[in-house]
């Protein structure tokens, strides 16, 4: 009897355990659901940011380009006194003296035989837009500010230089683009999409020192580029890599093969972000 009760705690205690797993089970497909769930809402209000300054940007081209080819038709007189026109606004509108107003640019167009139109301009949160502040957004690892303002996603662009082939002896080639002089947002790895010879491939980037590799510290940050599917020569190719979302700051790994764990992970990180983010 003692022996038949032992068995049937036994048992008892196995389908507990198995109850518990599949909760925990539920529990992590739960989590992980919620987590895309919430990184899609994100990525479709960063969309919807990204399309309404595209469509701003739109505009003020169409304006400009109005505005272009009505002063082109003018005489070479004409076109310096415009131009003089013009500086002239933009001085006393920098000196705050609130001469050079665009009603005032209209009328002196208009008197000089052509037609100046205001273009709005473009702002972000209610500021206007500048090269300074999509700099301090960069800068700051704000790429959704950054996208909102460019009117795209934040972008490096470069020659791929010859690396030290540790990645492609480790299975992970890497296309290596210096940074010196450029804007960069902060140190780390991203998930990113970059375009080469009139293709676009899904990747996964690290901007930094190399920290592990002692003996290989670069001059500048470089940003190495770990493309999905692709397995070409890219030396001495133009590449543009667009930063589509952040995955990890910038680690120092005590061996090789902790580094190349990471980075397997880190590959599955960023296919899972790219797969919510547009092409």
């Amino acid at each position: 009897a003692e022996k038949e009760i032992a068995i049937r705690e036994r048992k008892l205690d196995a389908e507990v355990r198995k109850a518990a797993d599949a909760r925990k089970y539920e529990a992590e497909k739960a989590a992980e659901a919620d987590l895309i769930r919430r990184q899609r809402d994100a990525d479709a209000k960063k969309y919807e940011a990204i399309q309404e300054a595209e469509a701003r940007k739109a505009e003020a081209e169409a304006l400009r380009f109005a505005m272009e080819q009505e002063a082109a038709g003018i005489r070479a007189k004409g076109l310096a006194e415009a131009e003089a026109i013009e500086k002239k606004a933009e001085a006393q509108k920098k000196m705050g003296d609130g001469a050079g107003t665009a009603p005032m640019l209209v009328r002196l167009a208009a008197e000089r035989g052509f037609e100046a139109k205001p273009v709005p301009m473009a702002r972000y949160l209610g500021e206007p837009i500048s090269s300074t502040r999509i700099r301090a957004a960069v800068a700051a690892g704000d790429l959704a500010a950054a996208a909102a303002m460019l009117g795209r996603p934040f972008s490096i662009s470069g020659k791929v230089a010859r690396g030290r082939q540790v990645g492609s002896a480790n299975g992970v080639a890497t296309a290596n683009i210096p940074t010196n002089g450029l804007a960069t947002p902060p140190n780390g790895v991203y998930a990113v999409r970059a375009a080469v010879r009139g293709e676009r491939f899904g990747g996964v980037a690290d901007l930094g020192w190399r920290p592990t590799f002692h003996d290989a510290r670069p001059d500048s940050p470089i940003l190495e580029v770990h493309l999905f599917g692709f397995d070409s020569e890219l030396y001495g190719q133009d590449i543009d890599v667009e930063f589509r979302g952040f995955i990890r700051g910038e680690v120092e790994f005590r061996t090789k093969d902790e580094l190349f764990a990471q980075i397997a992970r880190d590959c599955a990180t960023a296919q899972k972000l790219l797969l919510y983010s547009k092409a």
